[in-house]
């Protein structure tokens, strides 16, 4: 079982118990004393619990987006992010290391006694 299988399993889990609550409780203490004073109590604490269940939702979501931005973009131990400068780097080294293994094949090739000649024309001989 892999972690986003966990945590798919997790999610659920959650979203069942969330739907399977019917009255969550979401005032805080001052709310609560300034709608227990009114005579229309029951009518205002839902209206003010279905408020407040909406207004936790942004701040909710800001957070899970930086969690998911930090999990997609996290490095092991000791690695830094690579700027575009270490990835010029790394493309250059990349072609010197090539240049370099056709150098050698050049070079072996003339020490078989090709001369010379261009490598395609030793190849075909």
């Amino acid at each position: 079982m892999t972690v986003r299988d966990k945590a798919r399993k997790l999610l659920n889990i959650a979203a069942i118990l969330a739907a399977a609550c019917t009255s969550a409780p979401s005032q805080c203490a001052m709310c609560r004393a300034a709608v227990g004073n009114s005579a229309e109590a029951s009518s205002i604490a839902g209206s003010m619990n279905l408020a407040v269940m909406a207004l936790i939702i942004p701040p909710v979501a800001l957070f899970c987006s930086f969690i998911v931005l930090l999990y997609r973009h996290r490095k092991a131990p000791g690695e830094f992010a690579a700027s575009a400068h270490d990835q010029e780097a790394a493309v250059a080294a990349a072609e010197q290391r090539r240049r370099d293994r056709q150098n050698d094949a050049d070079e072996r090739a003339r020490s078989k006694g090709d001369g010379d000649r261009p490598r395609a024309l030793a190849k075909a001989t």
